[in-house]
């Protein structure tokens, strides 16, 4: 008590000058993660609303079609009309098996284990040989883990360009 009155710590927040570096870390991480799930739902319903909009237009164009089949008196309109739809459907089809095989190679591309960057296998054997010569004091394996972070940083670098090119 201080003068008299009780201090209430529950309502209390540290300042963000006071927190740690791993409070402020996970802190960026929470608004990151937050901004990427407001853009994934940004999208995800522009991408709804694009393909109610297609699926409408192609009912709509679909419904004349129908109707002038059913009119139409003569065998010639109704079998050109049969023949040009059933030509649309099998370019549709071949153009979607076409995008499923070539999904299909990317897939397999990558589930494909390859071999560590020599830099990065260096690095890593450096790290294991360090930490055997020194089971007793491990933090005296510190340059030899900072070589290796930067090496993964690096080949992950390069996976994200290839990746994104």
């Amino acid at each position: 008590m201080v003068g008299g009155r009780k201090k209430e710590r529950s309502n209390y927040k540290p300042f963000p000058n006071a927190w740690t570096d791993s409070i402020r870390a996970k802190a960026l991480e929470l608004e990151i993660q937050s901004r990427v799930n407001a853009e994934l739902q940004r999208l995800q319903s522009a991408a709804a609303k694009e393909y109610a909009e297609l699926q409408a237009k192609i009912s709509a164009e679909e419904e004349p079609n129908k109707h002038n089949l059913k009119n139409s008196t003569g065998n010639d309109e109704v079998s050109e009309a049969a023949i040009a739809g059933d030509r649309l459907r099998r370019l549709g089809r071949e153009a979607v098996q076409g995008d499923i095989r070539e999904l299909q190679t990317k897939i397999e591309k990558s589930k494909r284990v390859r071999e560590l960057d020599e830099n990065v296998d260096k690095a890593k054997s450096e790290v294991v040989k360090c930490f055997k010569e020194n089971d007793r004091r491990p933090l005296d394996c510190w340059a030899q883990v900072e070589k290796f972070k930067e090496e993964v940083a690096k080949l992950e670098d390069s996976w994200i360009q290839k990746v994104v090119s």
